[in-house]
């Protein structure tokens, strides 16, 4: 149940948002994703680092909180390749949390958010932690599915 109401606002709170933040280009006609809105929902996609650098410097744009909470959140677990084990599976169990499915990268991210040192010695940070990475990273496929990311990994 918990999962559903987690998709169901993926959609409705992510989706007309990136529609919103989409351009034409003069040249190609096709439809973009304008920066911000990829890297809010894609942070690890390829402009991502400068748009990142850029909203580091933007304190009042919502839409650089927007991005700097996808790197904060999400995108810093998936630097360093990881793969998910039986004790990140029983973990979740323990702590019923519904496991989605997601691609290999994600799911390596996801392992390197329970393994978190940071995040060790407090367990109510740690489920938060791991519930907000699922539904970024459940957004970043969906987003992905939607607009053809184009690097992603495993085709989210």
């Amino acid at each position: 149940m918990r999962l559903s109401r987690l998709l169901i606002s993926a959609l409705l709170a992510g989706l007309p948002w990136a529609a919103q933040g989409q351009t034409t280009t003069q040249t190609t006609g096709q439809t973009t994703p304008d920066l911000f809105s990829l890297c809010s929902f894609y942070p690890q996609g390829a402009p991502c680092p400068a748009v990142y650098q850029q909203a580091l410097k933007d304190e009042a744009n919502p839409a650089s909180r927007s991005v700097r909470d996808a790197v904060t959140y999400y995108a810093r677990y998936l630097k360093t390749p990881a793969s998910f084990t039986d004790q990140d599976r029983a973990w979740l169990k323990d702590n019923a949390i519904t496991l989605p499915d997601l691609n290999q990268a994600n799911m390596g991210g996801l392992h390197n958010v329970i393994a978190d040192p940071a995040l060790a010695n407090n367990a109510g940070a740690r489920r938060d932690a791991v519930n907000n990475y699922i539904s970024r990273a459940l957004e970043a496929e969906l987003f992905c599915g939607f607009n053809k990311c184009g690097d992603t990994p495993s085709g989210a």
